[in-house]
């Protein structure tokens, strides 16, 4: 489920996401700093499963050096069915 209310705007120097659920219960919190202003995503690793923190996408092997990879995994393959 995708869901969108306004617009998403993060800072390059760090920021703090929190998302809640339907009850009002934290769900998943977290922060980064500076590294996401080196003009690169940060990332999961693995795809969706990886343990916090995220990771610069450069750095991931998988990524073969590749800045980010919007709407595919790591390696450039689509995404299937998600847990």
């Amino acid at each position: 489920m995708v869901l969108t209310a306004g617009s998403l705007a993060l800072n390059n120097t760090g920021d703090t996401i929190s998302i809640w659920d339907r009850e009002g219960e934290l769900r998943l919190r977290i922060s980064y700093g500076p590294e996401g202003g080196l003009n690169q995503s940060l990332t999961r690793n693995p795809d969706l499963t990886g343990n916090f923190p995220l990771e610069l996408h450069s750095e991931i092997p998988l990524a073969e050096g590749r800045l980010y990879s919007p709407g595919v995994k790591l390696d450039g393959a689509v995404f299937g069915i998600c847990p």
